[in-house]
């Protein structure tokens, strides 16, 4: 499965695995920390 976490600006896709997930941040780079914050 594949899910798209971010907006028009930012695309952070989640994929789901038999073990576990994977986040792929195409956002700038820095900006994992404030998105990773968000997510929680």
């Amino acid at each position: 499965m594949l899910i798209n976490l971010g907006n028009r600006v930012v695309n952070n896709y989640l994929i789901s695995s038999e073990v576990g997930c994977i986040l792929i941040d195409t956002g700038y780079d820095g900006s994992f920390p404030r998105f990773r914050f968000s997510a929680i």
